[in-house]
């Protein structure tokens, strides 16, 4: 594929085509106080940067031509960074950081104060690379599905520090939070099970909560909406009490308030 084709490929996949600087400005010295009073440096070198810079600044990409520019293909529609407001979707974050890892080498991506977008100079793709670009604008929007798929599932599994422990206990009911309360601050030992499967250390209720989330027979207790996290807290609430009376249950004359050993269980002070 020619370098006009490529440009005509991206151009009618709805890629904007911009220009970004491909060198910086070296200066050879010495420094010193010029005519008008100013600090400046003596004669330097136009220094072209490596042929796939690692990013480019937005200030650097250009909408017209302009000196020791290149032409480069704007990709954020279809790839996007973390971003500090939670707005890019998984669709584009996954994108991202999936193109990055299949193509090393390849992309430029564009640095903006919130977010880093996906970009390159055209010259630097592949016939291949064009052509996957251009599917995810018009065809099909997702690079890699598995990816997608573990990177939700690791919001999800982040939710539950950030604010779906506590919000999924506000819902249990009275008997059920004292039983909650009472494995606050306790930890399930280090242990080999049969198949040797190592487990280490962990919070008991994080463990008990997870346990009664993996029980859910086809119910999604938390979602992804692709920009955020979702639980159904009453029905995550309703797994969670069973998880516990079933804990619980397994020693009877267990006390729960002021205990300082449960069933299976080490009281630990809290990190």
């Amino acid at each position: 594929m020619k370098f006009t084709e490529k440009l005509e490929r991206l151009e009618q996949a709805g890629f904007p085509i911009r220009y970004a600087d491909r060198g910086e400005w070296r200066p050879t010295g010495p420094y010193g106080w010029n005519a008008s009073r100013s600090y400046a440096t003596a004669p330097g070198t136009w220094d072209m940067s490596e042929r796939v810079p690692s990013y480019v600044s937005h200030r650097s990409v250009h909408n017209l031509p302009e000196e020791n520019t290149r032409a480069f293909v704007d990709l954020g529609d279809i790839a996007r960074g973390d971003d500090r407001t939670g707005q890019n979707s998984t669709v584009d974050r996954s994108n991202y950081r999936s193109l990055l890892e299949a193509y090393p080498d390849t992309f430029t991506p564009i640095s903006y104060p919130d977010t880093d977008t996906l970009g390159a100079f055209v010259g630097n793709l592949p016939d291949e690379v064009v052509e996957v670009v251009a599917g995810l604008k018009c065809d099909y929007s997702l690079f890699n599905e598995e990816d997608m798929s573990a990177l939700e599932s690791d919001e999800i599994q982040e939710s539950y520090g950030q604010w779906a422990r506590s919000d999924v206990a506000g819902t249990l009911d009275d008997e059920s939070r004292d039983l909650w309360d009472a494995l606050d601050f306790v930890k399930l030992p280090a242990e080999v099970t049969p198949d040797g499967v190592e487990t280490p250390e962990r919070w008991a209720q994080e463990d008990l909560f997870w346990d009664a989330y993996s029980r859910n027979e086809g119910n999604d207790y938390a979602t992804h909406t692709g920009t955020e996290v979702s639980w159904d807290f009453d029905a995550m609430a309703g797994a969670l009490a069973e998880r516990l009376d079933e804990h619980f249950s397994a020693d009877p004359t267990a006390e729960v308030a002021g205990q300082d050993t449960l069933p299976g269980l080490d009281r630990e002070a809290g990190e």
